[in-house]
C-alpha cells in the first residue's frame, strides 16, 4: 500500500532512531505504529552525523520494521535538525514614506523580507567576528517569526491596509548550516526515502507541548538529548528565541564511564537503571563486579548534574533577560536525576515550576504503545505534527536570473518573494528608489529637498509580471527587471530663499530699499542662482549690523573726511584724521556718530525694516586726540621752574601752548576731522619779567636809589630772559 495519507516521522538523534507512522483522522492524529532503536556505534556526535552510512542503516531498520508492522510502502519522511546547527538572529527594517502611503500586504511582505535579510547581515557579522569564512550560500533561511510591527512609531498587530507615513518591523529569523541539511538528505537517500519536510527540533517538541494557546507566557522548553540540550523560549504568543547548550545526557554517562571504568554503552544502561533500581550492577571492563547502593552512584552524580543545570540556566537567562515563569523539561536526557532541582535552584524558581513532561502531556494523538510514553517521544512526535504546518520545510527549486535556487517549503504557498530572498536579491532595491535627498542647513535648520521617486523593478515569473506575494512553483523561472533610481534631489540658493522680500529704512533722511544680506557657507553672495550643494549652510540676516550696511550706503567706515571709497579709509579699522604740528595724525576710531531711532548705538547695531539711521561726522576732544597720539613722544611736556629769588623760592607751573586752527584752545576744544593743532613749548618758559610779576615787585624806587639791579647766577640780566629751573635771581635797588 502506497504512503498516501501517511506521516512518516523520523526523530534521528545522537543515541537512538525513532520512526512514528501517523494519519489524521476526524478525531485527530492516529499512531498507526511506531519503532525506536539505537545506534550500536557513537555514528553521531551532538546531534550532528558524522557516519552517514551507519546511521543509515538505523534508519532503513526502523523504516523496515514499520513497513513490515503496518503493510505501508514508505516513500517519504520527515525529519528535523538538530538545535545546535540552529542559528537565530533578529533583523529590523524600516520604510519611510514621503506622505500618508496605504501599506498593501505586498509591501508588508517586502518589509519583513527585508528585515530578514538583515538578520541574514547579522549572521554574516557573527561569522566574521568568531573567525568563520562569511559565505551567506553555506546557511539556509528556513523560517521567520515577527516580534514587532510599528505604525508611526505606535506598536499595531498587522500592518497592511493602514495608512503610514513610517512602518516598521522586527523579526526573529532562523537559518541551518548547508551541512546539517545536507548530512540528513544523505542518510535519506541511502535509506530509498525522499524528504517529505523538515523542521528544527525545538520547533517539533514545542509544537506538542507549548501550543499557541500557552505562548502568551514566558516559558522555556528544554529539550535534553544525548548530546545537546535545544532550548526555545516563548513570550507574547510567540516563539522569541532559540539556542543551544552542547552538553546533554552523554556528559553525564561520560562520568559514569570514567568514575567506575565502564564501556560507554555500559555506562548508559547504568545511568538509566538509577531511574529504576534501587541497586546497580555493573561490570567494569577489567571483570570486576559491583553491586552499588542507587543513593551512592547519584550522591557521587550530583556535582556533574548541578554543573549541567547552571549550564542549562545562564544560557535561560542569558536568552530571556532574566528567569522565565516555568521550565519544559523533554527529551531522554531530561530524566537524569536531580536535574530539575538543580535547575529550578539555579533560576531561583519554585520547585514545581520546573518539570520533565512526556506523552501524557500531548493532545490529539492516540497510539504508539510503550515505545512513545517517555519524554523521548515528544521530538518524534513533533516532527509528524509540524510535517503538515507552516513549521515544516520540503524543498523545491527555482530559477531566479540564471541562479538555480533550492528553497525550503513549508506548507504555506511560496512566493516570488522567497525565491528573490534565497537568491541574495535585495529587497530594499526593488521598490523605486527615491532619489538621493538634497540636505542643506538654512538658517541653523536642516532643510531635505528630496529627490524624484524612481522607477520600482518590475517581477517576472515565467514571463509574466508578478509581486513578491506571487505564488511559485516548482521549476518555475523568476527574474528581475532592474529599477531605476530617481534623480537627485536640486535647488538653487534663490529656490530656498523664496518669500524672503527686501526692506527699507532710512538714512539721514532718505528712504533706502535694501536686500538681506545672504551668506553661503559664511560667504556673503548676491548671485541667487547658484546650484547648491549637499551638507551647504545658508544664513539669512534679515536685520544685518550697521557695520555691513554702511558700505552700501557709501559710507566705508573709513577716515572722517574721506570721501566714500577713499583707498585711504580702512574699514576693518575705521579712523579719525587731524594735523598735528604739520603731521598727520591718524586714530583707530569711529569716524562718524550714530543714532537708530535717535538712539546713540554702537556699528554691531542690528538693523531691520523700519529703521531710521542718522550718520554724523564724530567730534573728537582734543585731550583724547592729543592722549592717543603719545604726545610725550614728541610734544613739551607740562612741568614746573623753581628758582630763588633775593633767599625766596619762587615756583612757576609751565604748560604747552595749543592752537587749534591758529587760534588759542585749551584741551576741552572739539576737533572736527582735519583740523590744524598745534603744540609748542614756546611762551610757557618763565622769564624775569614773569618773576617780577609774580613776586609783585613794585617798580617805584625806594629814597634815595635810582637804578635797578638784576642778576640771573651772578650775571646782569634783562627782563626778557629766560628762566631755568634751579637759578638765582636777585633783584635790588641802587
Amino acid at each position: 500500500m502506497a504512503q498516501q495519507g501517511y506521516i512518516f516521522a523520523l526523530d534521528i538523534g545522537t543515541r537512538k532512531v525513532m520512526g512514528i507512522l501517523a494519519r489524521q483522522d476526524g478525531k485527530g492524529w492516529q499512531i498507526v505504529a511506531a519503532e525506536r532503536m539505537e545506534h550500536p556505534t557513537r555514528s553521531m556526535y551532538d546531534g550532528q552525523i558524522h557516519y552517514v552510512a551507519e546511521v543509515a542503516e538505523v534508519v532503513s531498520q526502523v523504516k523496515g520494521k514499520i513497513e513490515s508492522r503496518a503493510g505501508v510502502k514508505l516513500t517519504h519522511a520527515s525529519v528535523a535538525a538538530a538545535g545546535r546547527a540552529l542559528r537565530t538572529f533578529r533583523g529590523r527594517a524600516l520604510r519611510e514614506n514621503d506622505a500618508m502611503v496605504e501599506m498593501t500586504a505586498s509591501d508588508v511582505m517586502a518589509l519583513e523580507l527585508q528585515a530578514v535579510q538583515d538578520a541574514q547581515h547579522r549572521l554574516l557579522e557573527e561569522m566574521k567576528k568568531q573567525g568563520e569564512e562569511a559565505i551567506e550560500a553555506e546557511y539556509h533561511y528556513v523560517g521567520h517569526t515577527v516580534l514587532t510591527s510599528e505604525l508611526d512609531g505606535k506598536p499595531i498587530a498587522y500592518l497592511a491596509g493602514h495608512l503610514a507615513r513610517t512602518a516598521y518591523i522586527e523579526v526573529i529569523a532562523t537559518f541551518l548550516p548547508r551541512e546539517v541539511v545536507d548530512s540528513l538528505l544523505s542518510v535519506l537517500e541511502r535509506s530509498d526515502l525522499e524528504v517529505h519536510s523538515l523542521t528544527l527540533e525545538p520547533i517539533a517538541a514545542i509544537s506538542v507541548v507549548v501550543p499557541p494557546t500557552m505562548r502568551h507566557l514566558n516559558l522555556a522548553l528544554v529539550d535534553i538529548g544525548a548530546g545537546t540540550s535545544d532550548i526555545a523560549m516563548t513570550s507574547k504568543g510567540a516563539v522569541v528565541a532559540y539556542d543551544m547548550v552542547p552538553v546533554a545526557g552523554d556528559e553525564i554517562t561520560e562520568q559514569i564511564s570514567h568514575k567506575y571504568l565502564l564501556d560507554f554503552s555500559v555506562a548508559e544502561a547504568v545511568k538509566r537503571s538509577l531511574a529504576k533500581s534501587e541497586t546497580v550492577k555493573i561490570t567494569d571492563i577489567l571483570g570486576h563486579k559491583q553491586a552499588l547502593p542507587r543513593t551512592e552512584v547519584i550522591d557521587w552524580l550530583a556535582p556533574h548534574v548541578e554543573e549541567f543545570a547552571h549550564r542549562l540556566a545562564n544560557r535561560i537567562l542569558d536568552l530571556n533577560g532574566g528567569p522565565p515563569v516555568a521550565v519544559v523539561l523533554v527529551g531522554g536526557g531530561s530524566q537524569t536525576p536531580l536535574l530539575p532541582g538543580f535547575l529550578a535552584k539555579a533560576l531561583s524558581l519554585p520547585g514545581n515550576r520546573v518539570a520533565v513532561r512526556g506523552r501524557e502531556a500531548i493532545s490529539g494523538f492516540t497510539g504508539g504503545g510503550p515505545i512513545l510514553q517517555g519524554p523521548d517521544s515528544v521530538t518524534g512526535i513533533g516532527i509528524a505534527a509540524t510535517a503538515s504546518d507552516s513549521a515544516a520545510l520540503g524543498f523545491v527549486y527555482v530559477t531566479v536570473g540564471s541562479k538555480r535556487v533550492r528553497l525550503f517549503h513549508p506548507s504555506r504557498q511560496l512566493t516570488a518573494g522567497d525565491a528573490l530572498l534565497t537568491a541574495g536579491v535585495s529587497l530594499e532595491e526593488l521598490r523605486g528608489q527615491v532619489g538621493k535627498g538634497l540636505t542643506v542647513t538654512v538658517n541653523g535648520q536642516l532643510r531635505l529637498i528630496r529627490g524624484t521617486i524612481g522607477r520600482p523593478a518590475q517581477i517576472m515569473v515565467n514571463g509574466e509580471p508578478a509581486q513578491l506575494d506571487t505564488g511559485i512553483r516548482p521549476r518555475d523561472k523568476i527574474a528581475v527587471v532592474p529599477g531605476v533610481r530617481g534623480e537627485p534631489g536640486r535647488a538653487t540658493l534663490g529656490e530656498i530663499l523664496e518669500g524672503i522680500e527686501p526692506f527699507e529704512v532710512t538714512v539721514n533722511g532718505d528712504v533706502r530699499r535694501v536686500e538681506p544680506k545672504v551668506f553661503l557657507n559664511r560667504r556673503a553672495v548676491s548671485d541667487f542662482s547658484v546650484q547648491l550643494a549637499d551638507n551647504d549652510s545658508v544664513e539669512v540676516r534679515a536685520s544685518a549690523s550697521l557695520a555691513e550696511w554702511l558700505p552700501e550706503w557709501g559710507y566705508t567706515g573709513g577716515s572722517a573726511g574721506d570721501s566714500a571709497g577713499d583707498s585711504a579709509g580702512d574699514s576693518a579699522h575705521p579712523s579719525f584724521i587731524f594735523s598735528l604740528n604739520g603731521l598727520k595724525a591718524r586714530i583707530h576710531a569711529p569716524p562718524y556718530e550714530y543714532l537708530v531711532n535717535g538712539k546713540p548705538v554702537e556699528l554691531t547695531c542690528r538693523i531691520g525694516p523700519g529703521d531710521s539711521v542718522e550718520i554724523a561726522p564724530k567730534k573728537l576732544s582734543l585731550a583724547d586726540a592729543l592722549a592717543s597720539v603719545q604726545p610725550a613722544a614728541f610734544l613739551p611736556a607740562a612741568g614746573s621752574v623753581r628758582v630763588k629769588c633775593n633767599d625766596r623760592i619762587v615756583v612757576f607751573e609751565t604748560r604747552p601752548r595749543i592752537t587749534v586752527n591758529e587760534r588759542d584752545a585749551d584741551l576741552n576744544c572739539l576737533l572736527d576731522p582735519w583740523d590744524e593743532v598745534a603744540v609748542s613749548s614756546e611762551g610757557s618758559d618763565p622769564t624775569v619779567a614773569d618773576l617780577l610779576l609774580k613776586i609783585g615787585f613794585s617798580p617805584s624806587p625806594p629814597a634815595g636809589k635810582r637804578s635797578l639791579v638784576i642778576e640771573v647766577n651772578g650775571r646782569p640780566a634783562a627782563f626778557t630772559d629766560v628762566l631755568a629751573d634751579g637759578d638765582r635771581i636777585r633783584i635790588d635797588w641802587a
